[in-house]
């Protein structure tokens, strides 16, 4: 039974580090492909075009909620240190943001692509 088993890992050591052969495309190929290649890049390109230009308020609101992250240890900075000085208030509302803008950054990050795939077409 052992020397089952070693054979067994032998052979699955052996069979796993298997040396991979590149595969090129020679260039005379690409130069006679390229014709048919450049129409079809280009009908692409404008649709591809669309959904970037569809999907730019969704980064903006991406970028946005990301920054607002930060207003959550300025928010406790507020709470805390800026209390004597009146800030108690506008700090409660900076932690809110910061503690609601992780969500809101997930969500637009997760709409982007139906976002920019519907303005495309």
């Amino acid at each position: 039974m052992k020397n089952v088993f070693f054979l067994l890992c032998v052979v699955l050591l052996i069979s796993e580090f298997n040396v991979q052969e590149a595969k090129a495309m020679d260039p005379v190929t690409i130069a006679i492909l390229a014709p048919y290649a450049l129409p079809v890049a280009e009908a692409a390109g404008k649709h591809a075009f669309k959904g970037l230009m569809a999907g730019m308020p969704a980064l903006g609101d991406m970028g946005t909620s990301l920054l607002s992250i930060f207003l959550l240890p300025v928010g406790v900075l507020e709470c805390t240190i800026g209390m004597p000085f009146g800030f108690f208030g506008d700090g409660i509302g900076n932690v809110w943001d910061g503690g609601v803008a992780p969500f809101k950054f997930a969500y637009s990050t997760l709409t982007w692509p139906a976002k920019s795939i519907a303005g495309a077409f």
